[in-house]
C-alpha cells in the first residue's frame, strides 16, 4: 500500500512539473527604434516581460487599447501573461508619426517559431 501510495504521489509531481514546464518566459527589449525581435512566439500560458532600453519612460499598447504595459521607465521591466484571445499587435504609445499612427510596432504569435 506505501509503495502504491509513493508511486501516485510520483506520478502527481512528474505530472505537474511537466505543466509547470511547458509554459515559457520571453523577453522583448524596447528599444529606440524596435522590438526585439519584433515577432515573439508564444502560446497561452507563456509571460513575456518587457524591458526598456530606451532613454526615457514608455508605454506598450495593444492594438485596440485591449492590454497595457508600462509606465516603464529607463530600464524598467514588466511581465504579463499570454492568454489565448488576447490581441497580439502592439505598439510604443510614445512614438507616433506625423499622422497619429504608431511607428513602433511589435507583434506575438501563436503560430509555431520558424525553425533555422
Amino acid at each position: 500500500m506505501l509503495r502504491t501510495t509513493k508511486i501516485i504521489a510520483a506520478a502527481a509531481v512528474m505530472s505537474w512539473a511537466s505543466v509547470a514546464s511547458a509554459s515559457e518566459e520571453h523577453t522583448i527589449l524596447v528599444l529606440p527604434d524596435a522590438f526585439f525581435p519584433e515577432v515573439t512566439y508564444v502560446k497561452a500560458g507563456d509571460k513575456v516581460r518587457f524591458v526598456n532600453l530606451q532613454a526615457g519612460s514608455t508605454n506598450i499598447i495593444a492594438k485596440g487599447d485591449e492590454w497595457e504595459v508600462g509606465p516603464l521607465g529607463t530600464e524598467g521591466e514588466d511581465l504579463i501573461s499570454i492568454s489565448g484571445s488576447m490581441e497580439t499587435v502592439f505598439f510604443d504609445a510614445d512614438q507616433q508619426n506625423e499622422e497619429g499612427e504608431y511607428s513602433l510596432k511589435g507583434s506575438l504569435s501563436f503560430e509555431p517559431a520558424p525553425l533555422n
